[in-house]
């Protein structure tokens, strides 16, 4: 710790404030105004959900970004304009005028032209990332190719695997694709037809407690339709009808908080 040394007393006119005690006041006013909500860019740096987390938060800069569950980014910039996308998906939008940058694995994803506002959402998965555009236009910058960047437009979604050698894949869905894509910023799950294997990983990632599909058979099995992602019971009685049954099965602690899915024999 380091010691201040005391000087002699000096008289000094009333109403007039030492060099030390302005610097005092100085660091009180600033100390309170950071309790008070000033969001400095060390504080800002890390964003995470929890399991069943939704969140949304107001960048310093042009950037609004929703966290889906089980995500983290680290801001940075001095405007808060570049995110890196540490795990789980996020919906970027960007306002008129700017341009958000996320960066991941395989580079940097640009949000917006610097015109019009632009919403992009970005997934990573264990081994891939998807880019897609709801709205305005992005562009990919690949880390082993920034001579040749991928343009994006409303409606194209990108698939992308990081590795050595990177792989990517460009796509236009509907319209139709690009709701159920942001559903998720609503509080929903939407699918169509994807098969029951799928649709378990994607509930997983909700709910502290688990299913499991315990029958190879019934993982091919297509489902359809909207679900609450943390409602995870209303979802097992809805695999009924597709002869799929559940069995409550307790860890080795003792709690019941594993779903296995087998396939009904009557």
């Amino acid at each position: 710790m380091t010691t201040l040394a005391r000087s002699a007393p000096t008289a000094r006119r009333p109403g007039h404030l030492t060099f030390a005690a302005l610097a005092a006041t100085l660091v009180t006013l600033l100390l309170t105004l950071g309790t008070a909500g000033l969001v400095t860019p060390a504080q800002a740096s890390q964003i995470s959900t929890g399991i069943g987390e939704f969140r949304v938060e107001k960048l310093g800069g042009p950037l609004t970004v929703h966290l889906n569950t089980s995500t983290r980014i680290s801001v940075r910039g001095h405007s808060h304009d570049t995110i890196d996308l540490l795990a789980g998906e996020i919906l970027v939008q960007v306002a008129p005028g700017a341009v958000g940058r996320i960066n991941f694995d395989a580079g940097t994803i640009l949000v917006g032209d610097g015109c019009g506002g632009a919403r992009l959402d970005v997934r990573r998965d264990a081994s891939r990332f998807t880019v897609t555009v709801v709205e305005g236009s992005g562009k990919i910058l690949f880390s082993h190719d920034k001579n040749t960047p991928m343009q994006l437009a409303a409606g194209d979604e990108a698939t992308i695997e990081p590795g050595e050698r990177p792989t990517s894949r460009l796509r236009s869905i509907s319209n139709l694709d690009l709701m159920r894509r942001t559903a998720w910023t609503q509080g929903r799950l939407w699918f169509e037809g994807e098969p029951l294997r799928e649709v378990v990983s994607q509930m997983n990632r909700f709910n502290r407690r688990r299913i499991v599909i315990s029958d190879a058979s019934i993982g091919a099995i297509s489902i359809g339709g909207v679900f609450r992602p943390t409602d995870i019971d209303t979802f097992v009685q809805a695999l009924a009808p597709l002869g799929v049954r559940a069995v409550s099965a307790s860890d080795p602690a003792g709690a019941a908080n594993v779903i296995q899915l087998i396939a009904r024999t009557e």
